[in-house]
């Protein structure tokens, strides 16, 4: 299974319990307008939704999904409808926390 799949397994599942673990949290950065959800259900991991954050090349807002596992950051999204398009990815054993797979990918998709 490539990143993209199992980054959308991760989103999907992460994104489905904001209704009852996520809260309001301070936008991303000083100049951000958009708002911001912090959730998480287990305490190895949070993630950070900003709601439309950016506009994609369309002009449609995509939201950016954070998720730090054991405070670190390991994984970053942009995220639309069912669209997923990974833009920081480490892959490791912590992916074991939202669905059962064991990869042999290590190798991490870093920003340009």
């Amino acid at each position: 299974m490539d990143k993209t799949a199992r980054a959308k397994i991760i989103v999907d599942q992460v994104l489905a319990l904001d209704p009852k673990f996520g809260k309001a949290a301070p936008p991303r950065t000083v100049q951000s307008t958009s708002r911001t959800r912090s959730i998480s259900d287990d305490p190895r991991w949070e993630a950070r939704w900003s709601i439309e954050y950016e506009k994609g090349p369309d002009g449609e807002m995509w939201d950016l999904v954070e998720l730090f596992v054991y405070r670190q950051a390991r994984l970053t999204v942009a995220a639309r409808d069912e669209q997923v398009i990974p833009r920081f990815f480490i892959p490791g054993k912590w992916e074991q926390i939202f669905f059962p797979f064991d990869s042999a990918d290590t190798v991490p998709l870093l920003p340009n």
